[in-house]
């Protein structure tokens, strides 16, 4: 008969969120005025990188020229 051994004990931090970078899990919620291109200069410090932000939220992004206020966007 083969036994598993027991899971180690929680320390409360996970395997995968302490390895995560601290930029892991930010989000942005769209204010009037936002673009995809000013919340992209915001976080990565280049207006350019709009498609990433884009690409990580289609789910949420039917149109990237057109934010709905409210939304709450992954910054990845």
């Amino acid at each position: 008969r083969v036994t598993t051994p027991p899971p180690p004990k929680s320390s409360g931090k996970t395997a995968k969120s302490a390895a995560a970078p601290a930029t892991a899990g930010r989000t942005h919620v769209v204010a009037k005025g936002d673009t995809l291109s000013s919340i992209a200069r915001k976080y990565y410090g280049d207006s350019s990188k709009w498609k990433t932000i884009f690409n990580a939220n289609r789910n949420r992004i039917a149109d990237p020229n057109r934010l709905t206020v409210g939304t709450k966007l992954i910054i990845p």
